[in-house]
């Protein structure tokens, strides 16, 4: 019996020790900076800075310039969960935006496994591995079964016609395109929502498109998303621009024309129409 409670407290405190989040910033300007998140504390001049073993909860995320004032320019609550990488970007505008939660497991001390993501922006699949849907096969437009590294010559020259991926709008479609593989995941509801509301606060279209464009840096969208933002911006030149950056981030570009609606005069959507027929 002292056996099996001795054997269940430490598998409680594996447990513990495996349960913890990640918090991934990345800061874009110049300078040298210092960042807290609580009581550690991180100095680095590649402005990128990675805090490990993070216990559920709020933290307190302080960004100081790492000068002889230390003028501190972000000082405010973030919230960590367990088993998340949280990925975020603080702007020039010392702005902080969340670009990614990204979910991970850990399989001991110095080993995460990334849950839909692969590094190198190439997927992981060959012979003994599996693509996050569990198939590895012809008719998974995301893997070939020879991979080694680079897309199989059978699957670049189009010889896939019985997969039902036969042409090349539906590959450009398909949200794991353009190399971002897992990491440039599809935009929710949820996430829309949580963008919508750091526009509204940005109050001024400049800084709102720029608030869009960080939170999608890494992304894909929807058309019906897009317009969402569109609505957020008064001026036409800022949603033109918007609406520009966004199209080769979305994922149904068959339907992107519904969007020449959101253009109060028609020249602004003329030139939607001809960005799009350029590409």
């Amino acid at each position: 019996m002292k056996k099996i409670a001795t054997l269940a407290v430490f598998i409680f405190l594996l447990g513990n020790i495996f349960a913890s989040g990640e918090f991934f910033l990345k800061i874009n300007g110049y300078g040298k900076y210092k960042v807290s998140l609580n009581n550690q504390t991180i100095i680095s001049s590649s402005n990128i800075f990675r805090f490990f073993d993070l216990d559920n909860g709020s933290y307190y995320l302080k960004v100081e310039e790492n000068s002889f004032y230390g003028r501190t320019i972000y000082n405010k609550k973030i919230n960590i969960t367990n088993n998340y990488r949280t990925v975020a970007e603080l702007d020039k505008f010392s702005d902080l935006n969340i670009i990614a939660k990204i979910p991970f497991t850990q399989s001991s001390w110095y080993v995460d496994h990334l849950q839909g993501y692969y590094p190198n922006n190439q997927p992981n699949c060959n012979n003994n591995n599996t693509f996050p849907n569990g198939n590895c096969n012809h008719n998974n437009p995301n893997c070939n079964h020879n991979w080694n590294g680079n897309w199989n010559n059978d699957w670049n020259n189009n010889n896939h016609n019985n997969s039902g991926w036969n042409n090349n709008n539906d590959w450009n479609n398909y949200p794991y395109n353009n190399g971002n593989f897992g990491y440039g995941n599809l935009m929710n509801d949820n996430d829309i929502q949580t963008l919508l509301q750091a526009m509204k606060n940005a109050t001024f279209d400049e800084k709102m498109v720029s608030t869009a464009k960080t939170a999608l840096k890494n992304r894909t969208i929807k058309t019906a998303h897009v317009h969402q933002l569109l609505e957020q911006i008064t001026f036409e030149q800022q949603k033109l621009d918007l609406a520009k950056y966004c199209y080769d981030k979305t994922i149904d570009k068959n339907n992107y024309f519904t969007l020449y609606n959101d253009f109060k005069f028609s020249n602004y959507s003329d030139q939607l129409d001809k960005y799009i027929n350029s590409k």
